[in-house]
């Protein structure tokens, strides 16, 4: 799937503005790029413990929670390499199998994705984040073990973490947000009641996502897609709009070069009209191999169409 580091699009679009702050215990720095003005935030807070790095040095591990190019990501930056367990299905990335604890909740097990570097596992996609996202939006205390040379636990008080998600969220959502000043300060931030209703609905709908999977007649999208959130509607300024929302587009499949990207809206699929991914899963299952179709969808406030070419037919 297509990734982006915050390094690479620092290089590719420059920062207008910038803001830095805290709340509670998360340092969190805005930036909006100079060209579109399309904003990244970062929140981060370090582990309460030294960790060893991989020369035996100590090191704190780090929690963050990004958006990204309207992608959201929740993930441990450990100080060190990290095992791989398994592959992801879905974005063909390793994965590390981690254990976790929320407050006084059990223990939980599952594969994390890993990134390039092998030092950082979580969720980097709008399919996963919101779920780790919601997991931690009532949370004091996250307790992480992660498995590499040397296995190793890391706390993080996480006190303030609805506001900071509902930041994050808002960046990919197009909601405005208020002066990192405005926010409570830490000690009000930590007593706060925190409903989930307060987080934007867009973390709570997104949650499941579809690829197309072959047709009868050969056709391969190559591409991950949910219903798009109503939220994500209102915040484009298009209240009401429907369509399937594009997580993610593999690399050399017919989405990719037909010029379909992450953050599209497909509205129509060969002229018929697309409500939500499985409007989108049936069109491609009744492509042939070798037809060239044209989608309409909304990208960057725009309406515009593509066409999506299967490739030459068996003869």
């Amino acid at each position: 799937m297509r990734q982006f580091s915050l390094a690479l699009l620092a290089l590719l679009w420059g920062s207008a503005a910038s803001a830095s702050g805290a709340i509670g215990n998360w340092s969190v720095t805005e930036t909006a790029a100079a060209l579109t003005g399309a904003p990244t935030v970062v929140a981060q807070v370090d582990s309460e413990e030294q960790l060893l790095n991989q020369i035996g040095a100590p090191e704190r591990a780090s929690l963050v929670m990004r958006c990204q190019d309207g992608s959201l990501a929740l993930y441990v930056s450990w100080p060190q390499v990290m095992n791989h367990d398994n592959d992801s299905i879905l974005l063909n990335m390793p994965e590390t199998m981690v254990r976790y604890k929320v407050d006084d909740d059990p223990i939980k097990t599952d594969f994390w994705v890993m990134d390039n570097s092998m030092t950082a596992a979580g969720s980097f996609d709008n399919v996963g984040a919101p779920k780790l996202i919601k997991a931690l939006l009532e949370a004091h205390r996250l307790v992480v073990r992660l498995a590499g040379e040397n296995t190793q636990d890391a706390t993080f008080d996480v006190d303030g973490v609805l506001f900071v998600a509902q930041r994050v969220v808002a960046a990919c959502t197009g909601k405005p947000m208020p002066p990192l000043s405005d926010e409570p300060p830490p000690a009000a931030a930590a007593q706060q009641p925190a409903p989930q209703s307060s987080l934007p609905a867009a973390i709570a709908s997104v949650g499941h996502s579809d690829s197309s999977s072959a047709s009868p007649g050969g056709a391969v999208l190559g591409a991950s897609f949910i219903d798009l959130p109503p939220d994500l509607a209102i915040g484009l300024s298009r209240p009401g709009l429907k369509g399937a929302f594009i997580v993610g587009v593999a690399a050399g499949s017919v989405a990719e070069t037909s010029g379909l990207h992450p953050g599209d809206i497909v509205v129509s699929y060969d002229a018929k009209p697309v409500a939500g991914k499985d409007d989108l899963v049936a069109g491609v299952r009744g492509t042939k191999l070798g037809a060239a179709v044209v989608v309409a969808l909304f990208r960057a406030g725009k309406d515009m169409q593509v066409t999506l070419n299967y490739g030459t037919p068996p003869r």
